[in-house]
């Protein structure tokens, strides 16, 4: 889909506004010439910096639509991005009043300094959302971290809360060596919770999936909250193994051959409260299986071969059931 193409512009579109709105900042306070400020040139490439981020504004929210990141998360980095945007274009029209009277206007400099910061949180947020909450924290030593696993597991406690997320039972967390075992057949794996021992897992790396490496994740089944296979083929591929991810929360098969067959294999995945369906084959009679899963709260289902009537009954039938479909 058109939307779908647009929305993946958004890692492309998204370095634009945060080049051209800093080249600005440094012009306007760091150029030694300080006719600078004044000049028509510095407008033109505020108004560049506005329009970019309109555009890697409306690029995230298409993308925000396919369901692939944490809604909460990518609802914070949305309305940062909102708040930036709006920002670039305060200070661009401040400019032209600047441009105008030939005199800086008094709140000039706050606006402009508020958007460099909305800039910042802007990026971090993202960065955040692809790549954990701890993406700029320093790299530990494998053996600092495996005597902190070790302290976890003699000292965990009941509950944990994940970042925008409930509360869930503490796991004792894998070993290190497993974790570094999975990363190297080509998994994306992330930490949610710092002494949780809760994992995302994703293939978004992998070209290809094997059925070694599926037989991989079996080993770390308690651990699992969430697992991406988006984009894979998954040909050659016991599916039926992701029935024994029972802890599994989330599950992302978005852009796979799989269809209603596939759902059935997820009956004990009782858990799963996010499935996203966007891109498959599964049909109207695939939702027979959807509605068994009883603690699932939301479906992303769009370019299905979902029929909008069947979509409409089902909401009526399962209010608790949030369906996401595009439109």
């Amino acid at each position: 889909m058109i939307t779908s193409f647009l929305g993946h512009l958004h890692p492309i579109l998204l370095h634009l506004p945060i080049g051209i709105f800093s080249l600005a900042f440094v012009l306007f306070y760091f150029n030694p010439d300080k006719s600078v400020r004044l000049s028509k040139q510095l407008g033109f490439i505020l108004l560049l910096s506005w329009i970019s981020a309109i555009l890697s504004a409306a690029s995230g929210f298409l993308l925000n639509t396919s369901g692939e990141y944490n809604e909460q998360a990518a609802e914070t980095h949305q309305w940062l991005a909102i708040a930036f945007t709006i920002l670039c274009g305060c200070v661009y029209f401040l400019h032209r009043y600047i441009l105008k009277t030939n005199q800086i206007h008094k709140a000039f400099q706050p606006v402009f300094i508020a958007a460099l910061i909305a800039m910042v949180f802007t990026g971090h947020a993202g960065g955040s959302l692809t790549h954990g909450a701890d993406f700029l924290r320093p790299q530990q030593e494998e053996t600092e971290k495996h005597v902190k696993d070790t302290v976890r597991q003699m000292l965990q406690v009941a509950t944990t809360e994940l970042p925008n997320g409930p509360k869930l039972p503490v796991v004792a967390p894998v070993d290190t060596a497993l974790i570094k075992e999975l990363k190297a057949s080509g998994f994306t794996i992330r930490l949610l919770a710092e002494g949780s021992g809760w994992l995302d897992v994703s293939t978004i790396n992998m070209n290809t999936l094997t059925q070694q490496q599926f037989e991989q994740l079996v080993r770390i089944s308690a651990n699992i909250y969430g697992l991406s296979l988006a984009n894979q083929q998954l040909t050659g591929i016991d599916l039926k193994l992701i029935g024994k991810l029972t802890q599994l929360r989330r599950l992302d098969i978005r852009n796979t051959p799989l269809g209603d067959s596939f759902l059935s294999v997820l009956s004990n995945l009782e858990n799963l409260e996010y499935l996203n369906l966007v891109g498959t084959t599964v049909s109207d009679e695939g939702l027979k299986y959807i509605v068994q899963l009883k603690g699932l709260r939301k479906v992303y289902c769009w370019n299905s071969q979902i029929s909008v009537e069947a979509i409409n009954n089902l909401k009526l039938k399962y209010p608790q059931l949030s369906i996401i479909t595009g439109l």
